[in-house]
């Protein structure tokens, strides 16, 4: 019972933070096809290490793509 509160809870704030003002690290960077791919995938992974490791490949990619831009992204929480 603790452990499926805690994962509505985990799953509650991803899909939180998915929503908000502040979409994502490199959001400025991706079209908007990308940012609904990667609201998908956010959403179809199930556990929290999974979207953990999801979202640090995604900050990796968006942090080379912005050196290859010449911008220089703020950091943001991983």
């Amino acid at each position: 019972m603790m452990q499926d509160k805690e994962q509505s809870c985990e799953r509650e704030e991803e899909l939180n933070w998915l929503r908000s003002e502040e979409r994502g690290y490199g959001w400025q960077l991706m079209s908007p096809a990308e940012r609904q791919a990667h609201r998908q995938k956010m959403r179809s992974l199930k556990t929290r290490k999974k979207r953990q490791a999801f979202r640090k490949k995604h900050h990796e990619r968006m942090q080379k793509r912005a050196e290859e831009m010449g911008i220089e992204l703020q950091e943001m929480r991983k």
